[in-house]
């Protein structure tokens, strides 16, 4: 009798339900985009795509750094974007979150046919044929949805959108303006 009244008193204590632990938001986004615009300048449009990687420092501040290859029109080039910066989400609750970005822009600039002949050197910002270094300053608004993450999942997803506006000094078209899609991945 005894052991059964044990037994019965085990699993009692087994099915009582435990307060749930709230986890907290993960602190790293390693992400992705595919950005299009136009330099208004020259009415030359083209687009590019991204990596980048960021991390939460407060509940409003990322610091964030992110590469990316894009080819615009007007003059024809191919771009090497270098970006480094902040992003301040505004702290919510919810999944939606709004962010304002500023970054340092620095970007390797040359023509296709400066591509074709020296195709790697130009790409990383070494080559000696036709390439333009040009640096500046990236800000933009942007808005991420956090997606519904499973319960016990330490990576979560995140999509956003951002518009920005780049303004670069040096020889070439001093503004870009580019919407860009992002998705990453939290952990």
């Amino acid at each position: 009798m005894n052991f059964l009244v044990l037994m019965l008193l085990s699993q009692a204590q087994v099915s009582t339900p435990q307060p749930e632990v709230r986890r907290e938001p993960p602190k790293w986004e390693v992400f992705m985009g595919f950005q299009g615009g136009i330099r208004p300048d020259t009415l030359g449009g083209g687009g590019g795509a991204l990596l980048g990687v960021n991390r939460q420092f407060f509940s409003w501040l990322r610091a964030e750094l992110s590469l990316g290859l894009g080819a615009y029109s007007q003059p024809v080039d191919v771009l090497t974007m270098i970006r480094i910066g902040a992003r301040f989400e505004w702290p919510t609750q919810g999944r939606l979150r709004p962010f304002v970005v500023v970054n340092f822009a620095h970007q390797h600039e040359a023509g296709w046919e400066h591509v074709l002949k020296d195709p790697v050197p130009v790409v990383l910002g070494l080559s000696e044929h036709g390439m333009n270094h040009r640096s500046g300053i990236e800000t933009g608004l942007g808005l991420t949805w956090d997606l519904p993450a499973r319960k016990n999942s330490i990576i979560s997803g995140r999509v956003g959108v951002k518009a920005s506006v780049t303004h670069l000094l040096g020889v070439g078209s001093p503004r870009y303006v580019d919407l860009t899609t992002l998705v990453g991945l939290c952990f």
